[in-house]
């Protein structure tokens, strides 16, 4: 796998209109979703289902997207802060789980084309999550793999998977949060896609 496999180029996302490429960052974020700290589980719920909602509406109000992105952000800086000396890996997966959703969230104050930039933006901070994880050992693999080569492979098939799905999604109003739902892994979740 190259480097240039492990981000997704604008041209991959043409089958998606505005909404699909948001229910999309979505699922890049429900696949992070067990790294989310655990006084940030109500704030994750109200904003998910707020990317969902407006997925299929206009770009919303840029100050109240700015303000739901913020807060995201900082509950994951503060979760990162408190297990900096603890188990710093978990606290930067924290850091990238809510920032993956806060990206999404920015994304839709925006139209199209700048959604398209965010979405990308999106997935690779999902992504990032799982190539810290596995930088710090704790993605097992066969003797002679690379862990980190093996997870973003998994990942970003995985993101590049979803969406064919979303452009079947954003063809069927309304969408729900349980519409995506869906299991977000082909097949059988890894054994690192959740902190043990």
């Amino acid at each position: 796998m190259t480097m240039r496999e492990w981000v997704l180029k604008p041209g991959e996302m043409k089958p998606l209109a505005r909404s699909g490429m948001l229910l999309l960052a979505s699922r890049c974020a429900l696949r992070v979703e067990p790294w989310i700290p655990k006084n940030g589980k109500a704030l994750w719920r109200d904003n998910l289902a707020f990317v969902v909602a407006e997925a299929l509406a206009p770009p919303t109000d840029p100050k109240d997207a700015a303000k739901r992105a913020r807060a995201l952000s900082d509950c994951g800086a503060d979760a990162c802060n408190r297990l900096d000396s603890t188990d710093e890996p978990l606290g930067h997966a924290m850091a990238y789980a809510m920032t993956t959703l806060a990206t999404a969230v920015e994304a839709t104050a925006l139209d199209e084309r700048g959604v398209r930039k965010l979405v990308i933006d999106a997935a690779k901070y999902s992504a990032s999550l799982f190539a810290v994880w596995a930088h710090a050992g704790r993605v097992k693999v066969r003797k002679g793999q690379d862990a980190v080569e093996v997870s973003a492979k998994v990942v970003w098939g995985a993101i590049r998977h979803d969406i064919a799905f979303m452009n079947v999604l954003q063809a069927r109003p309304p969408v729900k949060v349980a519409d995506i739902r869906l299991p977000v892994w082909q097949g059988a979740a890894p054994i690192w896609a959740a902190p043990p």
